[in-house]
């Protein structure tokens, strides 16, 4: 799912030249590029870029896999003197913010797309919980190993020191969570032993069980058993104590902050089917019925930005297929059909191409 960690950008930025064009970093001299080469495709984004020719850069970022863009990126940087995402960030900063998510997202190797945007969440103006929780949910014990890793090397500190320094007016109980979330190590460990009645009703006794609520005993079960063990303990709490684990947490938490009941139940659906509770992500950034505090502004009810995320996050091909296929089987109309209805003009154009439609179903 991931490709290896980068370093963080060095090197100069393009300045306007007197003739209106953009002058490049000097470098060392390079060789006639072969045709279809990586090199190749790495000039022909550059000058798409300084020439604002926002098809050929989705024509070559959108559709080049996460695993292919790797090899532009290094040429680009060797061309240059930076990633393309920075000479995107650069130059085509006046496009409107999904399109240039999409663009500056699909532009980065997986693992530097996930440690910007978690950066980004985090150390913006106002931190933003929801962006976390899109990121870290729904990542495997693997994945998650490997995002704090890449998150090391990358930014020189750890994701949970980051988290408590960028995050620190995040609600405590969302907080909790992401420190049982995080703590992968414990999921992972060999020779744990567990007990289904026993969780059960120490389940029972973190939630229901008694006045007010043990988040983090909750939450440590939902984050330290297999998935395995957890399907069997929801099924049997629910034969014991007739009420679904997804009742007990909205339950538990109606008198809570908001974000913390939406990260465990993601957590949960994730543990049930992790393609289906992505495509219901997916669904949501586009659904006008969303509540207000999950878009980023935008017009018509869609998070472009959200959406946007999602899309670069989930564009490997055996990746979208997996989700396209739950998101069809559950609302009854293809993703990319959505997502044609739900957005125009270049934004349209980038998700269809990263989703691996041949044609632009927007024209």
């Amino acid at each position: 799912m991931f490709n290896r960690p980068r370093a963080a950008d060095e090197g100069p930025t393009y300045a306007q030249n007197a003739a209106g064009g953009y002058s490049k970093p000097a470098v060392a001299p390079v060789a006639e590029p072969k045709k279809g080469s990586a090199l190749e495709r790495a000039i022909t984004l550059h000058n798409a870029i300084v020439h604002n020719d926002k098809e050929t850069i989705i024509d070559i970022v959108c559709r080049t896999s996460p695993l292919d863009i790797g090899a532009i990126v290094d040429a680009h940087r060797k061309q240059f003197g930076e990633s393309p995402g920075k000479t995107i960030r650069g130059n085509l900063g006046g496009a409107e913010n999904g399109l240039l998510e999409v663009l500056n997202g699909c532009a980065m190797p997986d693992l530097e797309f996930e440690v910007f945007n978690l950066r980004s969440a985090l150390m913006g103006t106002n931190p933003d919980e929801y962006t976390v929780i899109d990121a870290l949910v729904p990542l495997s014990p693997d994945e998650m190993s490997t995002i704090k890793s890449a998150y090391q090397q990358i930014a020189g500190k750890s994701l949970e020191a980051e988290l408590h320094k960028y995050g620190q007016f995040f609600h405590r109980d969302l907080m909790t969570f992401f420190d049982c979330l995080l703590n992968v190590e414990r999921k992972v460990a060999t020779g744990r032993k567990f007990d289904i009645n026993a969780d059960v009703d120490a389940l029972y006794a973190a939630g229901q069980g008694k006045i007010g609520t043990d988040e983090k005993g909750m939450f440590r079960i939902l984050t330290e058993r297999p998935d395995a063990h957890l399907l069997q303990l929801f099924d049997a709490y629910e034969r014991k104590y007739r009420k679904t684990v997804e009742d007990v947490i909205k339950h538990e938490f109606k008198f809570h902050e908001r974000k913390t009941e939406k990260a465990a139940l993601l957590l949960v659906a994730c543990i049930r089917d992790r393609a289906t509770a992505i495509a219901d992500l997916f669904y949501k950034s586009m659904d006008v019925n969303v509540a207000a505090d999950i878009r980023d502004g935008d017009i018509n009810g869609v998070n472009e930005l959200r959406l946007a995320r999602l899309t670069v996050r989930h564009r490997d091909a055996s990746v979208r297929k997996v989700i396209k296929e739950a998101f069809q089987r559950k609302y009854g109309i293809t993703l990319s059909a959505k997502i044609s209805a739900s957005t125009k003009g270049g934004l349209r154009d980038a998700l269809l191409a990263c989703m691996g439609e041949g044609i632009r179903l927007g024209r």
